[in-house]
């Protein structure tokens, strides 16, 4: 397995982080949130690449090390809260 660049995987957090901010209702807040089952999904998916592209950065190019200020384990830990809440909102 090949690894993937360093910025292929940090342009992949930026472009997450764009596309929640680019929602509608991300200008809402908490309110566009929890009224938006739509929203809700685009924020887990998102928070979900985000923490795959850590994930990796840390794996293949030492980013625990290189910054160990980054609090790299709490943000890859919030893809099993995100999947976890993703599945009591589908009722399982």
């Amino acid at each position: 397995m090949s690894k993937v660049a360093e910025s292929s995987w940090l342009k992949d957090i930026v472009k997450a982080i764009e596309r929640i901010e680019r929602h509608p209702q991300y200008k809402r807040g908490r309110q566009g949130y929890d009224s938006d089952e739509y929203y809700r999904d685009v924020v887990h998916l998102n928070i979900e690449r985000v923490c795959e592209a850590a994930k990796h950065l840390c794996d293949e190019h030492d980013y625990g090390e290189k910054y160990p200020d980054v609090p790299w384990r709490q943000i890859i830990g919030t893809r099993i809260i995100t999947g976890k809440s993703r599945m009591r909102s589908f009722g399982t």
